[in-house]
């Protein structure tokens, strides 16, 4: 019976001892089970505590900086904590690492296009430089700048753009900030080039300009503002005083001559800004008549209503203008043009840019010189300036003077001066009531003598 008994409990533990091994079967499987979910983070808490011996696992802390790492750096610390807590052995395709990765790959993809987008957006406000194929014959800065833009040169000119501070036409213009900190005089220009050069032959530009006083700190006469045309060079330099007032509006023009075939640029230029000179230039209605120039107007042969050609050996009516460089003094003598015995002979101590001298006459009953002009002949010494120095010729209706005409000087010989009634913009031609001739410095050289000046055969036709 014993022996029975034992049998029973031998067959009985027996069996408990099979089915207590059976389980242990699966566990040759278990490594690599988990090792199928290596890059999810969430297989590391739910499968650790039952295959602790296996080192498989010990891998997969390593998933959670794997993944952070293949994504951008920038939102690591906010993925990392979703993805890994909540999720469960029993969803691994569900894990949450899916879902997260369009937020990882969004997010950094916005940070460097924003960074790039931002920096040329602002740069964009700062001078903006186009150049144009054709001559645009009208500018009124009510809306656009139309490729104005200050020269490379000029570094005096803090900023260009768009202004309702001063308006001559419209609500806009073209303002110009310019502070000269340096410790000499500057020539900055504002100007519009070309994509390529276009043909302007006898075109007048003509523009309306306001100057800031702050900038005028340098005596009259010795600043100036003058519009211009490059290659070849044509400019009218109008020097700032009396004349030329500042902090008020006031139209200039050049034209061209039957040469300029081949402009590349146009502008204004202001010369000779003192040490210090800060302030503001406006600019407006510009426009430019690429017309050319009546045949009629300036044929040398039209008959002059008035000549003034000194040969009594009186100075007929005219007088030194205001403004004359200090020092300037005057006789009739000669030789004049063409061996005359007289003319009107000025002895002019020059030391400088935008210096000038020059002579006037004032008529009581206004000449009639519509579709007529004013011409003569000056000379200027040689030595007097290594720059560019010009004359000029000036008619007044009594409100209005125009300060549009500009003839380049050769020094030592006599050269034709020519301002057509046609070019007069502003200007009453059928009410001239006073005629101003003079020579200029102009913005250009640097060396600079005492020496004549002179001016013969003065005909208003």
């Amino acid at each position: 019976m014993t022996r029975i008994r034992t049998a029973i409990i031998a067959l009985v533990l027996g069996s408990l001892w099979t089915f207590a091994i059976l389980p242990g079967c699966r566990t040759v499987a278990t490594p690599t089970f988990p090792s199928t979910f290596t890059p999810v983070p969430s297989a590391t808490n739910t499968f650790s505590p039952t295959i602790t011996p296996t080192p498989v696992n010990t891998s997969t802390p390593t998933g959670t900086p794997t993944q952070t790492s293949t994504r951008t750096p920038s939102p690591t610390p906010t993925n990392t904590g979703t993805a890994t807590a909540t999720s469960t052995p029993g969803s691994p395709t569900d894990t949450p690492t899916i879902t997260d990765t369009p937020t990882i790959t969004s997010t950094p993809t916005t940070t460097p296009t924003s960074t790039p987008t931002n920096t040329p957006g602002a740069a964009t406000n700062t001078p903006t430089q186009c150049a144009p194929a054709s001559v645009q014959t009208t500018y009124t800065f009510e809306s656009s700048i139309d490729c104005w833009h200050a020269d490379a040169a000029a570094t005096i000119i803090q900023s260009i753009g768009l202004s309702s501070t001063q308006a001559h036409d419209g609500t806009h213009s073209l303002g110009v900030s310019i502070n000269n900190s340096s410790a000499v005089s500057q020539n900055p220009q504002i100007e519009v080039t070309f994509a390529s050069p276009q043909n302007m032959t006898n075109a007048v530009i003509s523009m309306w300009v306001y100057v800031d006083g702050t900038l005028k700190t340098l005596p009259d006469w010795t600043t100036a503002v003058q519009p211009f045309a490059q290659d070849p060079w044509t400019g009218n330099w109008i020097g700032l005083g009396p004349t030329v007032p500042v902090n008020s509006w006031y139209n200039v023009a050049v034209t061209l001559t039957s040469g300029s075939t081949t402009i590349t640029q146009f502008g204004l230029q202001l010369t000779t800004v003192g040490p210090g000179a800060a302030g503001n230039v406006y600019i407006d209605g510009v426009t430019i008549n690429v017309a050319p120039a009546p045949t009629a107007t300036f044929t040398p042969t039209a008959t002059p209503i008035q000549t003034w050609d000194f040969e009594t050996g009186a100075a007929q009516g005219w007088v030194t203008a205001g403004g004359n460089v200090p020092g300037t003094t005057f006789s009739i003598a000669g030789p004049g043009w063409n061996s005359s015995s007289y003319c009107f002979d000025m002895t002019a101590p020059f030391t400088a840019q935008g210096q000038g001298a020059g002579i006037a006459q004032s008529f009581g009953s206004p000449l009639n010189l519509t579709g007529g002009g004013i011409r003569c002949y000056m000379w200027l010494d040689s030595g007097i300036s290594d720059g560019y120095p010009g004359g000029q010729i000036a008619p007044s209706d009594g409100t209005n003077t125009y300060w549009g005409y500009w003839g380049n000087l050769t020094p030592g010989t006599w050269n034709a001066l020519d301002c057509p009634a046609s070019s007069w913009s502003g200007v009453n031609a059928a009410s001239i009531t006073q005629i101003v001739i003079q020579a200029a410095m102009g913005g250009t050289g640097t060396t600079f003598a005492t020496g004549h000046i002179k001016i013969d055969q003065i005909e208003a036709y």
